[in-house]
């Protein structure tokens, strides 16, 4: 579900909730109200700790990914300590370079490894390593010899020879669980000596998706049109996961390993689709009016959706009348997509 949405998502082996923001307050005289919240602001600062929301999260996508992984992939470095530096120094420089290695790595190998997920981790003496899971089977000795030469490290023997460990997946459940648990130690996500802030912890290729059996949105900020319907089965669905687990449940996502409450939510979400009806997108009530699609700015590479009035060159010659009564000429088509009540 995009972020730029409201509603809920149902995925094969979990769900989640994105509310609009509001919660609901009741004043002393015993009306309830409902309050908006603020919005939280976009700016990233420099991450420091593994959190627990992040470990949810990719533990969520883990679960979830819409396909089979055959390799996983450990990258590690030997990462000797020079003369002139101290253990810290030696781990801010391999912090400092190792997001650029790895992406090095990804792009030289991006057809060989497919779609892929990965997790750095530090070892015990603070040395950077990375965890990678992989969508094709990975020739060892490929990928050990794009890792050396990503890092920097192709003349050293040592790299060539145990800077890569690929291991064929047997068990996608396994390897899935490996990755959202084990790998989630926090032992292992504590920053080394030396080094005050890490980066991202994980992450994942775009062409990535997670298997979504339902996906219902009442709300899309970019178009700010509700849809009543979906609205309606959203609280419905969310009325039945508070019951099942006995607390409010107002936002965020949660995992189903077994797959038995999603797809029971799926076949809810169904049926109250047969009963509610779906409401249309604000897109969707114009095409029906019949104003067109067009895409804007496809020539300079930044394409927008927009409606273009089907009666535009009869409007332009009411345009002027229009701007004098006050309006812009399309009170008619207006007034026949949202009749007075």
């Amino acid at each position: 579900m995009g972020n730029q949405t409201y509603g809920m998502g149902i995925y094969r082996f979990g769900n989640e909730l994105r509310s609009d923001g509001r919660r609901r307050e009741r004043l002393p005289g015993g009306h309830v109200v409902v309050v908006r919240q603020g919005r939280r602001s976009s700016f990233r600062g420099k991450i420091r700790a593994w959190s627990e929301a992040s470990a949810k999260r990719l533990a969520f996508i883990a679960a979830n990914a819409d396909l089979l992984f055959k390799s996983h992939v450990t990258l590690t470095y030997r990462a000797a300590q020079e003369a002139w530096e101290t253990a810290g120094d030696r781990n801010r420089r391999f912090v400092r370079r190792c997001k650029s290695d790895l992406h090095r790595f990804l792009r030289a190998l991006r057809a060989e490894l497919g779609e892929y997920l990965w997790v750095r981790e530090f070892q015990e003496r603070g040395v950077v390593h990375f965890h990678v899971l992989c969508e094709h089977e990975l020739a060892e000795s490929r990928a050990a010899e794009a890792w050396a030469r990503a890092s920097g490290q192709f003349s050293d023997e040592a790299v060539l020879r145990h800077g890569v460990k690929v291991d064929p997946i047997q068990s996608q459940r396994g390897a899935r669980h490996y990755l959202a648990k084990y790998i989630g130690k926090e032992k292992q996500k504590e920053l080394p000596a030396g080094v005050d802030g890490a980066g991202r912890w994980w992450g994942r290729s775009r062409g990535l998706h997670l298997m979504k059996l339902e996906d219902i949105v009442w709300l899309d900020r970019d178009d700010m049109f509700r849809r009543p319907a979906q609205l309606r089965i959203v609280r419905a669905l969310r009325g039945y996961i508070e019951r099942r687990f006995r607390r409010r449940y107002r936002g965020g996502a949660f995992l189903d390993f077994g797959g038995t409450l999603s797809a029971k939510l799926a076949e809810m979400a169904r049926r109250l689709r047969e009963f509610y009806g779906w409401s249309p997108s604000l897109v969707e009530r114009l095409e029906q009016s019949g104003w067109e699609v067009i895409e804007e700015g496809v020539g300079d590479g930044h394409a927008s959706a927009s409606v273009e009035d089907p009666a535009a060159s009869a409007g332009e010659a009411a345009e002027g009348a229009g701007e004098e009564a006050g309006s812009n000429g399309r009170g008619a088509q207006q007034a026949d997509l949202w009749p007075a009540a």
